[in-house]
């Protein structure tokens, strides 16, 4: 047994010698590699759903600023400048949502570089869905709403909408005046042309991790 043990531990100072040179040859080359104004170890970090902070690493030789590509409420810096080689913690909350994303961008000695972080989503099934895939309006238009289905609570303001209108159909004829969870209210104008009108309007919602969802109801207006 005391044979055992001997070699147990020649083995774990052999493994832990390894690891020690290795950590001090990464050091001195990560050392030579970022003697220069500014460097990142990554531009791309995924974090899990949960809330947390997480530590970002960075290379300088002079003072550097720090700042979010974006205003958030989900996420910040606990300082915004430092000097030289130094870290900053990106502090996030918990994401009920679809992924979401956010850059923290960098500058000094006028060299900029950004590092990504991409939050998980918190939501298993993400449904975006109009009730119905099709309808007709009325002549005269007028403020017409569509029945939506949706669980995107706090993605719903992202959500964009595109107008696609027919080959044949003129333009400018539909306004999208709001997306809620249960409801598009849609403006129509009066059909004076004397043709058909026709346009899809599209729902989208890209996620932080450029995952798409989307939904369409296809709009027909008769001509008197």
């Amino acid at each position: 047994m005391q044979n055992m043990d001997c070699r147990d531990m020649k083995k774990y100072l052999s493994i832990f010698i390894a690891a020690l040179l290795a950590f001090a040859a990464v050091s001195c080359e990560k050392k030579a590699e970022f003697e220069r104004p500014l460097g990142l170890m990554s531009r791309l970090t995924r974090l899990s759903a949960s809330a947390g902070d997480t530590p970002v690493i960075v290379y300088s030789n002079t003072d550097w600023n720090a700042s979010l590509t974006s205003k958030v409420t989900w996420a910040g810096l606990d300082r915004l400048s430092g000097s030289g080689c130094s870290q900053v913690r990106f502090r996030y909350s918990e994401n009920y949502g679809r992924a979401r994303k956010v850059g923290i961008a960098f500058e000094a000695g006028g060299v900029r570089d950004t590092l990504y972080m991409i939050q998980a989503s918190g939501l298993d099934n993400p449904l975006l869905e109009f009730a119905s895939s099709s309808a007709v309006v009325p002549v005269q238009g007028g403020v017409q709403e569509y029945v939506l289905n949706s669980n995107l609570v706090y993605d719903i303001k992202d959500v964009k909408a595109e107008i696609r209108y027919g080959e044949d159909s003129p333009e400018n004829w539909l306004e999208v005046v709001s997306v809620e969870l249960d409801k598009m209210s849609v403006n129509i104008s009066p059909n004076g042309s004397g043709i058909k009108r026709t346009a899809d309007i599209v729902l989208l919602h890209t996620d932080g991790a450029d995952d798409v969802i989307s939904t369409w109801i296809s709009i027909k207006q008769f001509a008197l």
